[in-house]
């Protein structure tokens, strides 16, 4: 069988760092960045997941990099009941690659009232705990990313997916 894989030998073409969350109803979502082993450092990633917990009333319960740190049980108890307490309830973020083009989102699952302008669903990106995710997200995002916009949305994504 023909190989096009290189050889796994500690330099990888990229590193996927997963966080998984779960909000009050008990549902579950997750969302990824790839980047660089470089920035893929245990002090960037804790900072991600450090500001994004702070910034969000789901409970975040699992951060994969190679290897996997899991709570037990993802249990909705440690969640918020609030009014975007749902973890399909997001601030997303677009990042962007100038030079190639690529995107990736960051995501806000269930987040927190005080990152909305008083009375909407518009997201203050003057407010302190969103410029800290942003932070958190750039420091883990190869450098050449930067943020270009953000929106609040609801990522409905209920169907399974079937593999082919």
């Amino acid at each position: 069988m023909p190989r096009t894989v290189p050889t796994i030998g500690g330099t990888p073409s990229y590193v996927l760092v997963t966080m998984r969350y779960i909000d009050a109803n008990g549902t579950k979502d997750a969302q990824s960045l790839r980047t660089t082993l470089a920035r893929a450092t245990n002090a960037a990633v804790e900072a991600w997941v450090a500001k994004v917990a702070a910034a969000s009333n789901a409970n975040v319960y699992e951060v994969n990099i190679q290897s996997i740190y899991t709570a037990n049980t993802a249990s909705p108890a440690a969640a918020t009941e609030a009014p975007r307490e749902s973890a399909k309830d997001v601030i997303e973020t677009l990042e962007k690659d100038v030079s190639s083009g690529k995107t990736q989102y960051s995501y806000i699952p269930a987040p927190l009232d005080a990152m909305f302008l008083e009375g909407t669903q518009t997201v203050d990106i003057t407010n302190t705990t969103y410029t800290d995710v942003n932070t958190a997200v750039d420091t883990l995002l190869p450098t050449t990313y930067a943020p270009i916009s953000v929106r609040f949305a609801e990522h409905k994504l209920t169907a399974e997916k079937t593999n082919i």
